[in-house]
């Protein structure tokens, strides 16, 4: 029997406002294919329907594909998503008005397989990695709501 495979959970977040009205920002997030284009841990992901999608991220060295799930989905206003195989990752971003613009709060978690679990050490995340993806998140919303309009 062999021993079960250590894992380390690794919990991210971080808010932002970004300078475009809510049902835009929602939009964009919605378009997990997007994804690669500000989320650092992300190579890709492929929409398999309107709820469930197919991602390759790189957890430290190695890359690690899942399938997620949107649990919950409020238009405008909340995304919730879970994974369903692999990597095991969920996660929730909220979208609220603000200052004629949009506060975005992200939560994430990780809980992948991790070698050095066993030994206490934590799984190789910079804490400030979603404070990052979202100001890039932020950028590329903001350049196309200026292009626009």
């Amino acid at each position: 029997m062999r021993p079960a495979e250590a894992h380390m959970r690794t919990a991210l977040t971080g808010e932002i406002d970004v300078d475009a009205p809510p049902g835009e920002v929602y939009a964009r997030w919605r378009d997990v294919e997007g994804f690669p284009e500000f989320v650092e841990l992300v190579e890709s992901v492929r929409r398999v329907d309107d709820i469930r999608s197919f991602w390759t991220v790189r957890l430290g060295r190695t890359p690690q594909t899942f399938y997620a799930d949107i649990v919950d989905d409020v238009p405008e206003r909340r995304i919730c998503w879970q994974s369903t195989d692999g990597a095991l990752h969920s996660g929730r971003v909220e979208f609220a008005p603000r200052d004629g613009g949009t506060h975005v709060a992200l939560e994430t978690t990780w809980d992948a397989p991790d070698p050095f679990a066993a030994i206490g050490l934590p799984l190789d995340l910079d804490h400030d990695l979603a404070q990052r993806d979202l100001e890039r998140f932020k950028r590329l919303v903001e350049e196309r709501n200026r292009a626009a309009h």
